[in-house]
């Protein structure tokens, strides 16, 4: 991960959670993990507000989604999993509906 793409990527987090009135300020955001899957690098963030903490995964193709380190995410690897899982799910919902 270049420096200019951690500035870039820390910012639009910082902006993704201005979105939430319910989240309190962002004390520290940490790139926890990087995983490669066919050819996408996917980002798994480590978020920290004052009051919690959040997963936060982006990168590639996938959209940015946070997942509350308290809601049974207990680690960089589960949120990617359920990432993984969910874009899945949607993709396969959105071919079926092609048919």
């Amino acid at each position: 991960m270049t420096p200019e793409y951690r500035i870039n990527t820390e910012k639009r987090i910082k902006e993704y959670f201005d979105k939430f009135d319910d989240i309190q300020d962002i004390i520290n955001i940490k790139c926890e993990k990087t995983f490669e899957d066919l050819g996408t690098v996917v980002n798994v963030w480590n978020v920290k507000t004052k009051s919690e903490s959040f997963w936060v995964v982006e990168g590639g193709s996938a959209p940015m989604n946070l997942y509350p380190q308290s809601a049974y995410y207990f680690s960089a690897d589960e949120a990617y999993s359920f990432q993984k899982r969910n874009l899945s799910r949607n993709v396969n919902f959105a071919d079926m509906k092609n048919l």
